[in-house]
């Protein structure tokens, strides 16, 4: 399973939670790199996705079936919440 990271160039709040989950991510250890997807909203295609789970403005943090955006997603106790229910998935123990 992966972390989707949706983002857009010079999103400050995007850089904010990309720097949230590189602190993160080692402290359930887990590499950055390798297990989360940057996505670009520079297409119609990604818009359209977005638009689907109700996002109306970058960063979006996708987790297996969860997502989040909005305020919630600058929060970091609900980032780590989401992290910290697909740990096994996250470490390759399953979907």
């Amino acid at each position: 399973m992966k972390i989707t990271l949706y983002t857009e160039k010079g999103c400050t709040h995007c850089i904010t939670v990309k720097g949230m989950l590189k602190k993160m991510l080692p402290e359930f250890g887990i590499e950055y790199s390798s297990t989360v997807s940057e996505v670009d909203i520079g297409s119609s295609e990604v818009l359209a996705e977005l638009m689907m789970m109700g996002a109306e403005s970058v960063p979006v943090v996708v987790v297996g079936s969860e997502s989040l955006f909005g305020p919630s997603v600058l929060d970091e106790g609900s980032l780590r919440r989401i992290i910290e229910a697909s740990l096994g998935a996250l470490k390759g123990q399953g979907e």
